[in-house]
């Protein structure tokens, strides 16, 4: 993977200057995202960072040589020397500042989610038909190593696929903000991954959905948080999904199996990718690849070739639909049924 980076990295600079960067929140995802830029920094440039205080902006600056803090957005949207805007605050103020960035023209690097309520979303469906720079959102899953050479060979397949994804995910405090009118909710403004994921691999149109979500009142639980959703697509693939607040943290978070062909893929935690086959068993991949750091290689590859993202915003505004209806559904149902 590094080897074809450099390549990459190698050619962009044949072609164009610096991209300069301005970070526009400093919560922990800012962290990995301003690692990784500095391990490109022979393509980015990271010229200044936002933050919600300016004491927490210099701070951050500081350590990570950022000539320029500010605790106002705007000061990084109005700079005419800024190219990109990664824009990395709580999700409730993503769509307000993807507007302000689309009208200044800037490229955009959005985290996820794109938006957490149907009004949101049609305001920014709006506005990005008419938006010509490269507009990325940060559903880094399907960047990773792991999931690029799962869907180089299922790609190949002869019929649909059957497919088991867990989550064991962390049990979030009910005042956490992620819960709250900042956050939109677990599914919207986490579980989100894995609705992209598989829109991803099968590249396919979902025709029927189903939930259930535990029911019972529980002192240290969510009922919403623990359920399972059915999905069928098109093609007639499946996928079942489990996602749950019960487990014990050492186990892994997320762990998934694809059956197809006479072949199962199994992956562990984006760090253990096998293949069982008639040919026995092959692991492919053990190393931690989450795909944060081809996100935003190929996020400058796009501002390189002034790429439109016209069909992957689509995908993902389709995906963002259902989970806003997943959402929905399971704040006021334990069970519900869609189809397209």
């Amino acid at each position: 993977m590094f080897k074809f980076l450099n390549k990459f990295v190698y050619r962009f600079n044949n072609y164009n200057d610096f991209i300069n960067v301005g970070i526009i929140g400093t919560g922990d995802i800012s962290l990995i995202h301003i690692k990784n830029l500095k391990k490109l920094s022979n393509i980015y440039r990271i010229t200044s960072v936002c933050s919600r205080t300016l004491k927490k902006a210099r701070i951050i600056a500081k350590k990570n040589k950022i000539p320029f803090a500010t605790d106002n957005y705007m000061d990084i949207i109005n700079d005419d020397k800024i190219d990109a805007i990664f824009i990395l605050t709580r999700h409730s103020t993503h769509v307000e500042i993807a507007l302000r960035g689309i009208k200044a023209n800037k490229a955009i690097f959005l985290e996820k989610p794109l938006a957490i309520n149907l009004l949101e979303l049609n305001n920014i469906e709006l506005a990005l038909k008419t938006f010509n720079k490269p507009f990325m959102v940060g559903f880094n899953r399907r960047y990773s190593s792991h999931i690029k050479y799962i869907k180089k060979l299922i790609d190949l397949r002869n019929n649909p696929i059957f497919a088991v994804y867990k989550q064991n995910d962390r049990n979030y405090s009910n005042d956490n903000w992620i819960r709250g009118p900042e956050g939109g909710g677990v599914i919207i403004g986490h579980f989100c991954h894995i609705i992209d994921l598989f829109n991803f691999l099968l590249d396919d149109d979902i025709v029927f959905l189903e939930g259930i979500s535990v029911e019972n009142k529980m002192d240290n639980y969510l009922g919403s948080d623990n359920f399972i959703l059915i999905l069928k697509y098109s093609d007639g693939s499946i996928v079942n999904i489990v996602h749950t607040t019960f487990g014990s943290s050492r186990y892994p978070k997320d762990m998934f199996e694809i059956f197809y062909d006479d072949k199962v893929l199994e992956m562990s935690n984006y760090k253990n990718t096998k293949i069982y086959s008639s040919n026995g068993v092959k692991v492919k991949y053990n190393k931690i690849d989450k795909g944060y750091l081809n996100e935003i290689s190929e996020f400058a590859k796009a501002i390189n070739e002034n790429y439109n993202y016209s069909e992957h915003n689509k995908n993902i505004i389709d995906t963002t639909k259902i989970l806003c209806d997943i959402q929905n559904q399971f704040n006021n149902n334990a069970y519900f049924t869609y189809k397209n």
